[in-house]
């Protein structure tokens, strides 16, 4: 029997508890959802830093003396035959650059051994790395320890995601780096 001193939870109160567990379970669950999808782009864009990495790696790694002028890894082809003259401005457009397209899949495993010259995706390609080469000649004074001219390369490697064999719509994610190198 419950007398007038005993304590008890009415309809309402349980009803108004229940709502602010429920508004407060349906917050969460919307967070889980941005979470997940953060660390879905934070893996993809670690994936396509790590695929440029190792392309500048790989261009960086060519040796002067390479009887085929290929870079150990991708087979970038790096001649000097048509360096630019150091007067130029924008070493990246224009005459003397070679655009290729290497693709990758989600392993970042190389889905072709040499570089493309038309951007077609291979199946199951995730990612695309555009790379633009640019040889360019330094002339300057000589000395006993710089020949009179030095060919060093610029280069520009984009890589985007998803690979797409027409860049229609804009991709998804991409990262990018611009560096100089000189064949050792």
């Amino acid at each position: 029997m419950l007398g007038t001193g005993s304590h008890g939870f009415s309809l309402v109160e349980v009803a108004i508890a229940l709502a602010v567990f429920a508004f407060s379970f349906v917050i969460l669950i919307s967070l889980l959802g941005t979470g997940m999808g953060n660390n879905q782009k934070s893996s993809q864009q670690t994936v396509a830093t790590n695929i440029l990495v190792s392309i500048v790696a790989d261009l960086r790694s060519t040796p002067n003396f390479s009887q085929t002028s290929k870079s150990p890894v991708y087979n970038f082809l790096l001649t000097a035959q048509t360096a630019m003259p150091s007067s130029s401005t924008t070493p990246l457009t224009g005459s003397g650059v070679t655009t290729s397209y290497l693709f990758f899949d989600n392993n970042q495993n190389a889905l072709e051994t040499s570089p493309l010259t038309t951007p077609i995706a291979p199946s199951g390609a995730v990612y695309q790395a555009t790379t633009y080469l640019s040889p360019i000649t330094y002339v300057g004074p000589a000395t006993a320890s710089s020949p009179l001219s030095q060919t060093t390369w610029m280069t520009r490697v984009v890589v985007s995601w998803p690979a797409q064999a027409a860049q229609t719509t804009p991709p998804v994610g991409s990262v990018e780096a611009v560096t100089e190198f000189r064949l050792h």
